[in-house]
């Protein structure tokens, strides 16, 4: 009796095992994309899966009445997305024999380039005319804007799923929301966002990384014909033939919007003597025939102890010669 129980037990493994395997030859392959959502005129790797059952099998890979790949084996195939707006269906073609019968079966994969760029504005104050980016001070805020690039489709009509350093604001997502705005920045921020369609079919997707950097203050010196030379910033020794000369602080990267803003806080010092009174403009004037003094200048933010800078320079103020 022990021994017919055994051979039974060891029947109904072969037969739960022969029905398992039977049952994974049955699922028809299907084709999946890398990247899966792809941009405009970029590669995609297309891959039929799962690739252990069609091995010997011949595979037929077409793009309308256009073959593109065909041979014994060939799972994957490389193809160009197109341009944005413009579809393009891929079929692969095989023979199933894992029933009574081959039957020739096909899966498909239509690719529809879209793109979306992300674009990063800092709420920080640079001086007119400044030739670069206002950056993001340390505890600043920025603010991130996407820009989709679909065909056919408006942005305010698209859904955007924003998130921020791997966490999901969904209160902060919605259908036209293509702005995320983040009130502080205290270290460095990975914003990512999600663009679907209203019927929740992700068209693309994009991430961007903010760095905060230090602030800054330049001191620049007020021309009396030529105005403010912002060309030319004092930090070392120059030597000017005046009179009197008036000098300019500009903020770079603090939270503001103009240097004269009630936030900033300007401690000049000539000499090592504290200047009290003075704002973004300090001007001094020569008593004697030649004066040579080193001036300095403490900038800081009342709201936020991240957000301060110095500036230092000496300057000769001299009779004509």
């Amino acid at each position: 009796m022990p021994k017919v129980y055994i051979q039974l037990t060891i029947a109904a493994l072969i037969f739960a095992t022969t029905a398992v395997f039977t049952q994974a030859q049955t699922a028809l392959p299907s084709i999946t994309a890398n990247p899966a959502l792809p941009g405009a005129y970029e590669s995609v790797t297309l891959r039929l899966t799962p690739e252990n059952v069609l091995q010997g099998t011949r595979i037929t890979w077409s793009s309308g009445n256009t073959v593109l790949r065909e041979g014994v084996g060939v799972t994957s195939i490389s193809v160009n997305a197109g341009a944005l707006g413009t579809k393009k269906q891929i079929t692969a073609r095989f023979t199933d024999t894992t029933g009574d019968q081959a039957v020739v079966r096909e899966a498909n994969i239509t690719l529809t380039p879209a793109d979306v760029d992300l674009i990063w504005e800092a709420e920080s104050y640079v001086p007119p005319f400044y030739n670069g980016k206002a950056l993001v001070p340390q505890e600043g805020a920025v603010k991130v804007v996407a820009i989709p690039h679909v065909a056919g489709e408006s942005s305010d009509n698209l859904i955007y799923n924003w998130s921020y350093n791997g966490r999901n604001y969904a209160d902060r997502s919605g259908r036209g929301v293509t702005t995320f705005r983040l009130p502080t920045l205290p270290r460095r921020a990975t914003v990512e966002v999600e663009v679907s369609r209203a019927n929740g079919t992700v068209i693309a997707q994009e991430v961007t990384q903010i760095q905060p950097q230090d602030s800054l203050v330049r001191v620049y010196r007020d021309h009396p014909l030529l105005g403010v030379v912002e060309s030319f910033a004092l930090d070392s020794n120059v030597s000017f033939r005046s009179q009197e000369e008036t000098f300019v602080a500009y903020p770079f990267y603090f939270s503001a919007l103009s240097p004269q803003e009630e936030a900033l806080e300007y401690m000049w010092q000539v000499n090592g003597r504290a200047i009290t009174g003075e704002d973004n403009v300090l001007t001094v004037r020569r008593e004697r025939e030649r004066v040579r003094a080193t001036f300095s200048l403490s900038l800081s933010h009342r709201f936020s102890t991240f957000q301060r800078a110095l500036a230092d320079f000496v300057v000769t103020l001299r009779e004509d010669e």
